[in-house]
């Protein structure tokens, strides 16, 4: 059954379920010695939280040096290489992270480096999305998010972060699970505090800051079948037309009907590659009356045919 058009769904659940999460891996990292490492380029999204002590951060080709203090948060999101380095130890100086942390992983899954008691105490995590899901991820988000101790939103985002790393160092019954639910809270949690925190770059995250374009956005998906336009859009952000598209415009980086094209696109896509549908019906669910307007559309978005999307 179609919903009504009065029913809202929260865009950024919307979002982050529909784009598939591959894997997740958690480490914790304990330095007793000073350390500066240097860390690959990666295909994912990388978020980390210091429970001890203090680093440098900086990502390659940028001037930049985040200094994340003890209790602070981040998320890298952009894929580019980066150094941390800890006090009297200079970044230029940093070895492989990958071959420290083969040559010095435990048996419990802990990397330690250096004798004695831990200074610096590192925990993260990885989540590997669909190349797609990545690309409108990255496209919202600027590519350091640096959450400081002191932010309220803060405290959460450790506490699950250690939960995640405590399952991976001890594996039980259920761990599978668990570790699934604790990566998407940890998502969410980190996005949040973004938002919280006023920093947004232009893309759709940026209009669930604003709560106009956040209470259009909120009703559309929750009835992405139905017909749209901008008018409508408008009036459920309690706007006029003209404002409301220059201000979607502005924080969204695209039209609102745009918009609704390419999350409908987005929705479609994950329908494909998750169901054996029929593609009218998904197109039809998704507002499309026409079959071959949907695939056109597909085809511009993507590059391809709906059905090579299922290959």
């Amino acid at each position: 059954m179609m919903r009504s058009s009065s029913s809202e769904t929260d865009p950024l659940s919307d979002v982050l379920t529909t784009f598939t999460l591959q894997r997740v891996v958690s480490a914790r990292f304990e330095a007793a010695e000073p350390f500066a490492l240097r860390m690959p380029a990666y295909d994912h999204v990388k978020i980390g939280a210091a429970i001890a002590g203090a680093f440098d951060l900086q990502i390659v080709g940028s001037s930049e040096v985040v200094r994340i203090e003890q209790g602070d948060c981040y998320l890298l999101t952009d894929g580019r290489a980066y150094r941390t380095s800890s006090g009297g130890t200079d970044s230029r100086d940093a070895v492989d992270s990958a071959a420290l942390f083969a040559a010095n992983k435990g048996a419990d899954g802990v990397v330690r480096w250096g004798s004695g008691l831990a200074t610096t105490i590192v925990v993260g995590a990885r989540f590997v999305f669909d190349t797609i899901g990545l690309e409108w991820l990255r496209s919202s988000v600027p590519n350091l998010i640096h959450i400081r101790a002191c932010m309220p939103a803060a405290a959460p985002i450790r506490a699950t972060l250690a939960l995640l790393a405590a399952e991976a160092v001890d594996a039980g019954p259920g761990q599978a699970l668990i570790s699934e639910r604790l990566s998407d809270v940890l998502l969410v949690q980190a996005l949040r505090a973004h938002l919280q925190s006023g920093g947004t770059t232009v893309g759709w995250l940026s209009g669930l800051s604003d709560h106009r374009i956040a209470r259009a956005l909120e009703t559309f998906h929750g009835s992405l079948g139905e017909a749209w336009s901008v008018d409508r859009l408008a009036k459920a952000g309690g706007m006029s037309r003209s404002a409301f598209s220059e201000r979607f415009l502005a924080r969204v980086g695209m039209t609102p009907m745009a918009y609704v094209s390419a999350w409908r696109m987005q929705r479609i896509r994950h329908a494909l590659a998750t169901s054996d549908r029929a593609f009218a019906d998904i197109a039809a669910q998704n507002g499309f009356l026409s079959r071959t307007a949907a695939s056109r559309a597909f085809r511009r978005q993507f590059g391809i045919a709906p059905l090579d999307a299922r290959r």
